[in-house]
């Protein structure tokens, strides 16, 4: 693994609102036995997957994002409680997640608003290809606000995709990052990032 590089900068790559960056540290990630950390990035120890948990939740109109080095092998999503990622055998159905390489989409039913799994073969294929697997850019996720759809933005450009065709809502209830990680995988620079308080917000409270 390469040490990760270019560091995400939200007001320079584009997110035309005022943010304030939750840093997701090494020392709060959950991980499994073949999870390991390098430069402070989750990664995968060897060519078993790797999965991992934070522990901060992603707080309601808020974004995760991220600097992916090497997609390849990389799966984001989200969690929700439940989910132990030493017992990731017997709850992954608190999972829903997206592959960065194939644009795989797995939604499993006990996340999901209508209790039913999902899966999609490649919803998101087309855009990912924009971003070829090996080559850097900048990723987000986040849970509409209003409508809990998971959504998915490339380099900041302001245009939210749905992991999955139509409405998939999730439970309102805490969402976590949750990863699983193969082989050279890299993403780097997690983030937390949370919209200011507007003006008229502030003078209200």
């Amino acid at each position: 693994m390469n040490k990760p590089r270019n560091k995400i900068d939200l007001k320079k790559r584009g997110d035309r609102r005022c943010m304030t960056s939750i840093p997701l540290t090494a020392d709060r990630w959950t991980r499994c036995v073949y999870g390991r950390f390098e430069y402070g990035c989750p990664a995968p120890s060897n060519e078993r997957q790797a999965s991992f948990k934070h522990v901060t939740p992603i707080p309601s109109g808020a974004e995760w994002k991220m600097r992916v080095e090497n997609g390849v092998g990389a799966w984001v999503g989200f969690a929700t409680h439940k989910y132990n990622v030493a017992n990731r055998a017997t709850t992954y159905e608190s999972t829903v997640r997206v592959d960065l390489t194939s644009g795989l989409v797995y939604i499993f039913s006990d996340i999901t608003e209508s209790g039913k799994n999902y899966q999609y073969s490649r919803p998101l294929v087309n855009h990912l290809r924009k971003h070829m697997p090996y080559a850097s850019y900048n990723l987000s996720l986040r849970c509409e606000k209003g409508t809990n759809i998971p959504q998915i933005q490339f380099n900041n450009n302001n245009m939210w995709h749905n992991f999955a065709p139509g409405e998939c809502a999730l439970k309102a209830e805490p969402l976590f990052p949750y990863l699983m990680l193969r082989g050279t995988a890299c993403l780097s620079e997690h983030q937390i990032a949370v919209p200011k308080p507007t003006k008229s917000a502030q003078k209200t409270q």
